[in-house]
């Protein structure tokens, strides 16, 4: 009789051993030979115009660039800490880069799939159906990214190059693509996980984002995820500075305005049965408003002060992941 209890017990605990393992998205699971299709998009929404007392407003300036990339990602290794080394070929390749300035509006656009390749710009590359490898951590993080430059070179795209089909070949831009943040919290069921992450728009005052996941169990059993964060102003230890506007006008307009709280917000969605990510999106929105005495004593010029006039920068991020099939 108290042979049975004892495994009773034993039986007990492991059930709830497993039943304590499953509430969290600790890594996506990865199998050899795998294929999945996504579809990523990344929105990058400026705009700047000045209001004067009584007047409409004014010097509207605004930049929005689209970028949208369909990928099929083939597993090729798996190795025993849990990373994977996947293929990742475009199939499909949509970036519009529309700009609007004293209310003249200029649109570049860059398309490529199966059927043909097309842009505003000289001497593109075409890109659907080229591929890369990438090493990726079971929480999917971007440990590697092989063969890079050698692809570059085969497109003759120099590094830096400032085409838009080179600014998808970019580090920064695959990583943003294959890492799902709320993963990398390590966020679990009825436990909320907060991490830093880096600050992506060079306009944004802030010099880290501290983004807070919280997790549930919806039907299917599916694990839905919601985001909020708030601006961190101290640079944390060991991070760099996030680089500033190249051209000579935004730099002023970043250091002199004053920035209201930003909204971050995200909400993904990960199946428990497969431990994939169907979904995650994520935003940053702020405001950024600069006084007319602060854009005097930048140009040290005092003429100008006391008719109120302000200028608005309002910037707008959005990354969008979805698994296709």
């Amino acid at each position: 009789m108290k042979y049975l209890n004892h495994v009773l017990l034993l039986l007990i605990v492991a059930a709830l051993l497993l039943t304590v393992g499953c509430n969290g998205p600790k890594q996506v699971f990865f199998q050899k030979g795998q294929v999945d299709t996504i579809r990523f998009v990344r929105s990058d929404s400026y705009r700047n115009w000045v209001e004067m007392p009584n007047q409409p407003p004014a010097s509207e300036s605004a930049r929005l660039l689209t970028e949208e990339v369909v990928l099929t990602r083939e597993v090729e290794e798996l190795n025993s800490d849990g990373s994977a080394i996947l293929k990742v070929t475009f199939d499909q390749v949509n970036i519009t880069d529309k700009r609007i300035v004293q209310g003249t509006e200029n649109v570049f656009q860059y398309i490529s799939n199966a059927n043909e390749t097309k842009s505003t710009q000289a001497d593109e590359p075409a890109l659907a159906g080229v591929s890369y490898r990438v090493k990726l951590a079971p929480d999917t993080t971007v440990q590697e990214i092989i063969g890079l430059t050698e692809l570059r070179q085969e497109l003759s795209l120099i590094e830096g190059a400032a085409g838009l089909a080179a600014s998808l070949l970019n580090e920064k831009r695959i990583e943003i693509c294959h890492e799902r943040e709320f993963l990398q919290s390590g966020v679990e069921i009825d436990k909320p996980a907060t991490k830093l992450y880096s600050v992506e728009h060079e306009m944004n005052k802030a010099k880290a984002l501290e983004k807070t996941f919280n997790a549930t169990m919806q039907p299917g059993n599916i694990m839905s995820v919601a985001m909020t964060g708030d601006a961190v102003y101290v640079l944390p230890a060991g991070w760099a500075e996030t680089p500033q506007p190249s051209d000579p006008f935004r730099p002023v307009i970043k250091d002199k305005s004053d920035m209201q709280p930003p909204e971050i917000i995200g909400e993904s969605l990960l199946d428990r049965n497969t431990n994939q990510v169907l979904k995650d999106h994520t935003s940053v929105k702020c405001l950024l408003i600069l006084t007319e005495d602060k854009i005097a004593q930048s140009v040290d010029n005092t003429e100008v002060k006391g008719t109120g006039g302000l200028m608005f920068t309002e910037i707008k991020l959005e990354h969008n992941f979805e698994k296709l099939n």
